[in-house]
């Protein structure tokens, strides 16, 4: 069946009119249906009331004439083709027609009698192909700037050709120079200059990234980088794929906000631009072979398209024309014209063409023969240029596999739907989502195979989008249990009719757990700088407490009593300083000491410790067979067994219990250790039970993950078991766990024992304090601890001036610098730090021995005292003890240097 093709006809010579009719009417192509009018205004109530394929006008109306009355009809029918027909001799007429928008034009009178279908069926070819075209460019358009990725396209000189909406919003929000990021600009030298520390190297490296892919080099490149702003920290990834396309070096590179995953463990997305152009200028020409006098006649267009002169070249001599052909195509037109001439047979090629001025065509021949008295005695046709219509369905098809390398490169799940909701195309990422192949998914419906569902889902984004016309989201949960967050866009035609929508989804189901965490880290963050901030302060208060009960302790020499309740201050003291260390070792902020440690110390103190915490209904039982000697940080066992005591209780809190604590000593044998992991060595092991609710498989294969917790929420961090199993690691040590629902649970902690804990390297004969006569200037601001410095070094027997005012103490040893033999700086204090005084006091004078005091401080510790001069770092709260031996240590090797000096 022919395809129907209706057609308006403005002619306002009903001749013509009838003669068009005539032309038409028995064609092979199409059944052409032509509605004639006379009058534009007619036309146009005409085109209201019925649906054309493409309109033919006169452009001599009775009620518009000359160009006014194309560009009246275009803006009428802005999307159908339009050809015109004009009088004799009135080619001028039928150019500015083109110009005007008409798809081509006849002269009335000088086409042969099939010409006519033929221009026609090329009018609606072109006019469809060019619609697909902008359609699929507006797709394109709509689709990138829906993405929430960062999209540039450069060409082979890393040139920005094109970004999305997402590149200009991030570019525009972070004020950066659209000079240097938007279109025009040279991409590459961008990251090649930038020199900023922490990005410079990794902008280099996906610079050269970028010139691989462009040079063929590889086919895809993706790095991870950094990219910090003054309010937060982000990091992003960038992906760079090359185009498709013989001979095309340019390349997408996209960027794609990835802050959440790398904060919990790098601008824009840049979009493809497509220069499609198509000529509007449609050149038809005609000839005619004549086999009785082998003449050939050309008409002025054919020259034209040619590239010849009219006056110089005759067309008669066959061959010599058929060169104008490619070579690769020149078999094919020279067998189609044999045929032609010989047999009858018609033909319809497109062939590449090589005209005389140079330019390299693409030309659609047409010929059939013509017949009389039984013999063939001519064979005519057409020549046309249809490069643009070419290089339009090329553009079309290198279109659609641009669009399909972009979106395939992208990590979220894209398709596209009609406006039933019908895939009509998924990228990779929803395919292997879906986990079916392309072909399966196309032609299903969304909610069918992504959902595996039998009906729209309720409240669906994508379906709302469709309905109201605007972008809708929503996040919710799929059959899989996976979190969504799902966008809908829909698509429009040139009329703005929405013909289907874009769905765009992302399992976001890692980033709203690792946004938890992020919260919980925060959360631990803010602790650790509250147990900071205690430290310093409270550090000062111990030292006072115990520097003047050692002072208190010296004066009362005959009165046991006060002498006992002294030692129970001093005491109290210690474990208030032990209690510091543990809370700034908890945040992180205190150094790890290894030391010698009897377990079985700390857990009695620890016991002793929760033992009034713990409700009636809960019994403690201690046995200690094997007590013994390791080598650790006191503060940090401590914090393991305490933690492990804790959750004991947590485990009996509702119906009370046992809870005990044993040590024992394990002899690791070679096959038992390697097993475990430790050692063929003996082993302190502390057991720590409960009769509480105890644990199944799946919570003990998570116990000693960070975040991991049972608790309710609010009363767990979910790091407290991590910790102690870092700690227990960190110790040469391991946890090992038993646990059954309703048997309560068992961890045992093993400690690597000492084989010699009470050798000579860790048993000190009592020390006698050393004293001085030296003079020494203290400075603190805190007038307590100003006093207690003066009266225990003055009991030691140094000179001492205090101050607590560090700007008054540099004003008067600027005025006699040799007053003193040494300077005791506190390191927080309002006006100037003790750095800073320090640094003040050895400009004054060179080589004078300065210490620093410290209650707590991220600006000081050993290594940075040293590196800045400072001969010592004494620590609050410190004991009489040592004070004075750090004060005779420093002065003692400030001795032997300036001997060292004097002698040489």
């Amino acid at each position: 069946m022919k395809e129907q093709i209706p057609i308006l006809l403005i002619e306002d010579n009903p001749g013509d009119a009838d003669l068009i009719r005539l032309l038409l009417a028995d064609e092979d192509r199409a059944e052409f249906e032509i509605v004639w009018v006379s009058r534009l205004a007619a036309a146009f109530d005409r085109l209201k009331e019925q649906e054309f394929r493409l309109v033919m006008v006169d452009p001599g109306l009775p009620d518009s004439s000359g160009m006014d009355t194309i560009r009246k009809l275009r803006q009428a029918v802005c999307d159908l083709p339009i050809v015109v027909i004009t009088d004799n001799n009135d080619e001028e007429t039928g150019l500015a027609a083109l110009r005007e928008g008409a798809q081509d034009y006849l002269i009335k009178g000088r086409f042969p009698d099939d010409f006519l279908a033929r221009v026609l069926c090329n009018a609606l070819e072109r006019n469809q192909v060019q619609k697909r075209l902008n359609e699929s460019e507006r797709f394109l358009r709509s689709t990138l700037d829906a993405l929430t990725s960062h999209i540039a396209i450069l060409d082979d000189k890393g040139m920005i050709l094109l970004v999305n909406k997402a590149w200009q919003q991030f570019a525009a929000a972070n004020h950066a120079d659209p000079g240097k990021v938007m279109e025009g600009a040279d991409y590459l030298a961008v990251c090649e200059n930038i020199r900023d520390g922490e990005t410079e190297a990794g902008a280099r490296d996906f610079a050269a990234g970028i010139r691989s892919v462009m040079k063929g080099g590889s086919d895809f490149f993706e790095m991870e980088y950094p990219c910090h702003s003054p309010e937060e920290k982000r990091w992003f990834v960038g992906r760079v794929s090359p185009f498709c396309g013989e001979g095309d070096h340019r390349v997408v590179v996209a960027h794609e906000n990835i802050t959440l995953r790398k904060l919990a463990e790098l601008e824009n997305v840049k979009s493809l631009e497509l220069l499609n152009e198509t000529q509007r200028l449609s050149r038809v020409g005609g000839w005619k072979y004549d086999l009785v006098d082998g003449k050939i006649h050309w008409t002025d267009e054919v020259y034209r398209i040619y590239g010849l002169e009219k006056e110089r070249y005759d067309p008669s001599d066959i061959p010599k024309d058929i060169d104008f052909y490619a070579p690769e195509d020149r078999k094919r037109i020279e067998e189609a014209f044999q045929r032609a001439v010989t047999e009858g047979r018609s033909y319809d090629l497109e062939l590449r063409f090589h005209a005389a001025d140079g330019r390299r065509l693409w030309v659609r021949t047409l010929g059939h023969a013509e017949w009389q008295d039984g013999k063939i005695n001519r064979v005519s046709g057409n020549i046309m240029d249809v490069t643009e219509s070419r290089h339009a369905r090329d553009s079309l098809l290198e279109s659609e596999l641009r669009l399909q390398t972009i979106l395939d490169a992208i990590s979220d799940n894209i398709i596209l739907l009609d406006s039933d909701l019908k895939i009509q195309w998924p990228n990779l990422a929803a395919c292997k989502f879906a986990g079916l192949p392309r072909e399966e998914l196309i032609g299903r419906f969304c909610f069918e195979a992504l959902q595996m569902g039998s009906g729209i889902c309720a409240d669906c984004p994508v379906e709302q989008a469709v309905r109201t016309g605007r972008m809708q989201m929503d996040t919710r949960t799929d059959s899989q249990g996976r979190t969504l967050s799902i966008k809908g866009c829909p698509v429009r035609d040139v009329a703005g009719k929405i013909i289907g929508v874009v769905e765009m989804s992302e399992d976001v189901s890692e980033r709203l757990s690792l946004e938890e965490q992020l919260r919980q880290a925060q959360k631990m963050e803010t602790i650790g700088l509250l147990a900071g901030g205690i430290a310093h302060d409270f550090n000062n208060i111990l030292s006072a407490i115990i520097g003047y009960s050692e002072l208190a302790q010296q004066r009362n020499l005959f009165d046991e009593v006060l002498s006992g309740y002294l030692a129970n201050v001093l005491k109290a003291g210690h474990r208030a300083k032990n209690l510091v260390h543990r809370i700034l070792a908890f945040s992180r902020q205190a150094e790890t000491r290894y030391m010698p440690v009897k377990i079985g110390y700390i857990i009695k103190e620890i016991l002793k410790m929760i033992r009034a915490t713990l409700p009636a209904t809960i019994t403690i039982h201690q046995k200690i067979h094997g007590d013994g000697w390791v080598m650790g940080d006191p503060t940090q066992i401590h914090q393991v067994i305490m933690n492990l005591c804790i959750n004991a209780h947590h485990a009996m809190r509702e119906n009370g219990g046992d809870l005990g604590v044993s040590i024992s000593v394990e002899d690791m044998a070679g096959e038992t250790a390697g097993s475990s992991g430790l050692s063929a060595k003996p082993y302190l092991r502390v057991d720590i039970t409960d009769t509480g609710v105890g644990m199944d498989e799946t919570v003990l294969s998570r116990l000693f993950e960070p975040y991991f917790t049972t608790k309710i929420k609010g009363e767990g961090t979910g790091l407290g078991l991590s910790v102690a199993f870092g700690i227990m690691q960190s110790h040469g040590g391991m946890i090992r766990v038993e646990s059954k629902i309703g048997k309560g649970s068992v961890f045992h902690l093993y400690f690597p024992k000492l084989d010699d804990p009470v050798s000579p390297a860790f048993v000190h004969e009592p020390e006698s304090i050393p004293s001085g006569s030296e003079r020494i200037l203290v400075v603190d601001d805190e007038a307590a601890l100003t006093d207690l410095m003066k009266r225990l070094l003055e009991s030691l027997g140094y000179q001492v001036t205090a101050y607590n005012d560090p700007l008054a103490a540099l004003r008067d040893f600027r005025n006699d610098p040799e007053l003193y033999d040494l300077a005791i700086v506190d390191m927080t204090m309002p006006q100037m730090t003790g750095d800073i005084l320090a640094r003040e006091l050895m400009n004054v004078r060179p080589g004078l021995p300065v210490m620093v005091c410290t209650g707590f401080s991220e600006r000081m510790d050993k290594d940075k005292a040293k590196s800045s001069g400072i001969r010592a770092v004494l620590e609050k709260p410190f004991e009489r003890k040592d004070l004075a031996g750090q004060v005779r240590h420093v002065l003692d090797s400030s001795l032997q240097a300036g001997a060292c000096l004097a002698k040489d």
